[in-house]
């Protein structure tokens, strides 16, 4: 018994590290930036969201071994939504600003 309990308690501890959210947020040029990847065993992704009180501005998530990005723009007082599906362990690159 003491063996089966500790294969649950260890495969418990493995699947909630790995569905774990990792979310970053940042105060980035004037305005707030989230950015991370969305894990969902069914639907794998990455999404870079911008907020700007008083500038145009974009958000930016791209993949970096394929042809698949998005770019989201959006008014002052608005959010920008950028989301891209990815596979399981895929490298992106996160980016937000506004325009000049």
């Amino acid at each position: 018994m003491l063996k089966f309990r500790k294969v649950v308690a260890s495969s418990l501890a493995v699947l909630a590290v790995s569905l774990a959210l990792p979310v970053l947020a940042a105060s980035h040029r004037g305005g707030e930036w989230t950015y991370g990847g969305y894990h969902d065993p069914n639907n794998w992704g990455a999404f870079s969201n911008y907020y700007h009180g008083s500038e145009e501005h974009w958000a930016y998530v791209g993949s970096n071994g394929r042809d698949n990005q998005k770019t989201a723009y959006a008014g002052a007082h608005s959010a920008a939504y950028a989301f891209i599906n990815t596979n399981f362990g895929e490298q992106v690159t996160f980016d937000a600003g506004w325009q000049e």
